[in-house]
């Protein structure tokens, strides 16, 4: 059984504001680190991918997309945050159902914020910010990333969606999941926005250069599988 760590809410919207404020310049600062220390680097080494025997779940086709996420949204919209969650589980040997994973970060507040009409938080303390800092490391730099997927870790990187999905338009990020680099430097990424077609699973990974990740790169995480085992009860 999951027991996630509590989260402390941040009330007053302006509060919000101001402490989202300061994620986004860490968030930038990060991402110009990695496109500077990217232009140092002339080859990505390959790395072993990481033993799969499940196909990755579907966020947009699958029984749970239609899942409330929170007091708003639903997991198809919404819930890459929690699919991060299970594919870096399993990708430690660690088989969760999906449905326990999804309600405990919804119990817990690991999600989107909400308000009301009174500007008061009533839903949300962030994925990114609270669930991923307490069961993995964040890499501060690009020699941490490269780092992490050599040492036979899954990692989560915080993409963002315009670069991502090739349109200036989109707005936001999406959680992805990185299994391995091969000997061509392509990145192969585990990505249930990515399964077109339910019955091709094999869709759900996605192959892109590891340097054009960097472009939309705002935050990478390698997961600890000691920590992770910390909050199963």
């Amino acid at each position: 059984m999951l027991n996630f760590p509590d989260v402390t809410y941040l009330e007053e919207k302006e509060a919000r504001k101001e402490y989202n404020r300061i994620e986004k310049t860490k968030r930038e600062i990060f991402h110009y680190r990695m496109m500077w220390e990217s232009d140092k680097i002339f080859r990505i080494p390959a790395v072993r991918k990481l033993p799969l025997d499940r196909f990755p779940i579907s966020q947009k086709y699958s029984t749970y997309s239609k899942l409330p996420y929170g007091k708003i949204g639903t997991v198809g919209k919404a819930g890459c945050g929690v699919f991060a969650v299970e594919y870096a589980l399993r990708l430690m040997g660690l088989y969760i159902d999906f449905k326990d994973i999804l309600d405990e970060c919804v119990s817990k507040g690991y999600r989107a914020y909400a308000y009301d009409e009174n500007d008061q938080i009533i839903d949300g303390a962030g994925t990114k910010n609270v669930l991923f800092d307490n069961l993995a490391v964040e890499c501060r730099n690009l020699s941490e990333l490269i780092f992490q997927i050599k040492s036979g870790v899954p990692v989560t990187l915080l993409i963002q969606n315009s670069m991502y999905n090739n349109n200036p338009e989109a707005k936001g990020c999406h959680f992805i999941t990185i299994v391995g680099i091969d000997e061509n430097g392509n990145t192969l990424l585990m990505d249930g926005n990515r399964i077109s077609d339910v019955t091709v699973p094999l869709y759900a990974f996605c192959v892109i250069p590891f340097m054009e990740l960097l472009k939309g790169l705002e935050g990478a995480w390698g997961w600890n599988k000691g920590k992770v085992l910390g909050y199963l009860k």
